[in-house]
């Protein structure tokens, strides 16, 4: 499904890193940027493998041992339930140092999102793939802050 399909909203996709971010640091840029999404205000891009990424991350005794499990299932099932699945048709390879982000990427494109929102270096020295900007969550809160909430 392309962004298209959703008009009017920044188009996003966000890298699971910024997802486990928001349950991490609550008051974060993470957190603001996923609360614009439950909102209405994003309309975000996800594809299955993206979204087992995330289960199997939230899973993890490093996470389970630091947020409370209220918290996961609600961020897991508000994300499934809002952002739009996508099944990627193109594989990329572009980025050698963890080629598992290339997922991202993927998503983005297909989704024909505007932003890809990472915490990863691999994924934000890129800066930008084809149309798509590459922002770390505090870039993309004040990119997109603006869209929120316009000035009158």
């Amino acid at each position: 499904m392309k962004s298209s399909t959703v008009p009017g909203k920044p188009h996003v996709v966000f890298d699971t890193n910024v997802l486990v971010s928001t349950l991490l640091g609550k008051q974060g840029h993470s957190a603001k940027l996923f609360e614009q999404f439950l909102l209405g205000k994003i309309a975000c891009f996800t594809s299955t493998e993206m979204l087992d990424e995330l289960e199997g991350v939230l899973g993890r005794e490093e996470i389970t041992s630091r947020t409370d499990k209220v918290a996961r299932t609600f961020l897991l099932m508000q994300y499934r339930r809002l952002t739009v699945l996508v099944k990627p048709k193109t594989a990329i390879k572009r980025v050698k140092e963890d080629p598992t982000d290339d997922k991202f990427l993927e998503c983005a494109v297909e989704a024909d999102a505007r932003y890809l929102v990472s915490g990863d270096k691999h994924l934000t020295s890129l800066k930008k793939y084809k149309h798509i900007q590459i922002l770390t969550p505090a870039e993309a809160e004040k990119k997109l802050w603006p869209l929120f909430w316009p000035k009158n």
